[in-house]
Formats: structure tokens, C-alpha cells, sequence
């Protein structure tokens, strides 16, 4: 468990500094000894950043939705919503990317209800952020700048400036 918390952690640095061959070889590393674990928690998290490195690095966006897919698997088991959410907008935001607007929504849709109610401010930027989106991709253009102009605000009262980009 811990080797693959510290092949996790050396993987998210690798990451951070865009490395991203080499954090792909430790999240790796950190995937074998985590499968030996019967620690969910910490598979959904060596998925996940997998899921993260494939998919906005470029390498491969299938096999980042794949492994948010098994990012999921665990969050489910765990059983935190907060996991499980991201989980979600991370899968629809990948397929998004690669214009699977049908796959992607459905993700978007089941976490909805979640994050307008209770979830985090990250978590309701991203949501207006697909629903924008997914919207403009509909040709709604003016439901889509609605969610869009949310999503900057939550970005602006959060002072999460490094999101608007994205907006």
C-alpha cells in the first residue's frame, strides 16, 4: 500500500511538471502494488490519475476514459459521492473531447442533482462547463451561454482563475 502511494505520488509530480511518459510509468508501477491492495480508495486514485495523464496529455483519450471507467469501479465501492462524481465528469468531459456527445451526457446527467445540491465549487464549474458544452454542441447556443456565463462566475467568485481558460 504504501509503495504505491509513494509510485502514485512520484507520478503526480512527474505529471505536474508534464512529463508525462515518465508519470505514466509510475502510475503504473503504483497500479501493481495497489492491485495487491484491497484498498479502493487508492485503486480509484492510481486510475484516475492514469485516466488524467492518457486523456489530457493526449496519448490516448480511450484508454484515459478506460481508466476513469475503472476509476469509477472503485469509487463506487468506496462509496463517496465526491469520487464517484468526479469519476463521472471526468469520463463525460473525455468523451466530449473526442465528440461522443451520446456517452458523454449520460455521465453528466446521473451527477446533475449531486453537484447543484452539494457538490463542491470545482464540481459545479465543471458541470456548467460540459453543459456548455454539450449545449453548443446541440446548437442551444443560448442555454449554452447561460451555462457558460455560470461557470465563469463560480470561476470568479472562487477566484479558481486558472478555469476561466477553459471557459
Amino acid at each position: 500500500r504504501l509503495i504505491a502511494h509513494a509510485y502514485n505520488a512520484i507520478g503526480v509530480i512527474y505529471d505536474e511538471f508534464s512529463e508525462s511518459k515518465r508519470a505514466v510509468e509510475f502510475y503504473q508501477k503504483a497500479l501493481l502494488y495497489a492491485d495487491k491492495t484491497d484498498d479502493n480508495q487508492l485503486k480509484n486514485w492510481v486510475y484516475g490519475n492514469l485516466g488524467s495523464a492518457y486523456y489530457f496529455n493526449n496519448i490516448d483519450v480511450q484508454k484515459g476514459i478506460d481508466y476513469y471507467k475503472h476509476s469509477l469501479e472503485f469509487a463506487i465501492k468506496t462509496k463517496d459521492k465526491i469520487q464517484i462524481t468526479y469519476a463521472k465528469l471526468n469520463i463525460a468531459s473525455a468523451y466530449f473531447s473526442i465528440d461522443d456527445f451520446k456517452s458523454g451526457i449520460r455521465y453528466v446527467n446521473e451527477v446533475r442533482i449531486y453537484v447543484n445540491s452539494k457538490g463542491q465549487e470545482e464540481a459545479r464549474f465543471t458541470l456548467n462547463s460540459l453543459s456548455g458544452i454539450y449545449n453548443s454542441y446541440m446548437g442551444k447556443r443560448e442555454l449554452a451561454e447561460a451555462y457558460f456565463a455560470k461557470a465563469v462566475s463560480i470561476a470568479e467568485e472562487n477566484e479558481m482563475n486558472n478555469y476561466l481558460v477553459n471557459v
